[in-house]
């Protein structure tokens, strides 16, 4: 309910700061990336073509490819031809300079409540929420900890909850 709730004021954005909001925080949400990856995206980082984004900064100081979905391809496709943007960061704050996470932050909470969340939460739980819902709807761990890009399954099955129904089925 509350992601959708986010998503749906989102959505309603309409001026440059609030188009880049929806498109950073629906790239977080939808690719499962991390603040500060997020943040160091570069237009020429992103390749609509191949559903990919290349992350130049990941945790631990590795690059990765992060595979993206076609909801989140076309919402990238629109805010780039919205804004016009052909390289730098692909969401900049003043004078094109990147967000600082800080910034994120309080723009997140922003939003949250325009949505009327009152929970505090934080950009990381946007990837949590990704995680939550790939394992929801497809039950494979494997598949979360390579789209979150786990070096580990461990870190991976903090999200894996049994379906009591699936279970019933599975035991039939």
């Amino acid at each position: 309910d509350e992601e959708k709730r986010l998503v749906f004021v989102l959505r309603g954005a309409t001026d440059p700061a609030s188009l880049r909001d929806r498109a950073l925080f629906l790239t977080m949400l939808l690719g499962g990336l991390r603040v500060g990856s997020a943040v160091k995206l570069r237009v020429e980082d992103v390749d609509l073509e191949q559903g990919e984004l290349f992350l130049r900064h990941f945790k631990g100081g590795r690059t990765e490819r992060v595979v993206i979905g076609t909801t989140l391809i076309g919402e990238l496709a629109g805010y780039l031809r919205g804004t016009g943007l052909v390289e730098g960061p692909l969401f900049p704050g003043n004078h094109g300079a990147e967000l600082s996470t800080r910034h994120v932050h309080r723009r997140l909470s922003h939003w949250l409540a325009r949505a009327g969340i009152k929970r505090a939460l934080s950009p990381h739980s946007l990837r949590h929420t990704c995680a939550t819902r790939l394992y929801e709807r497809t039950g494979d761990p494997f598949l979360v900890k390579e789209a979150l890009h786990h070096r580990s399954l461990t870190s991976t099955l903090r999200y894996v909850r049994v379906d009591r129904e699936r279970l019933r089925a599975a035991l039939a």
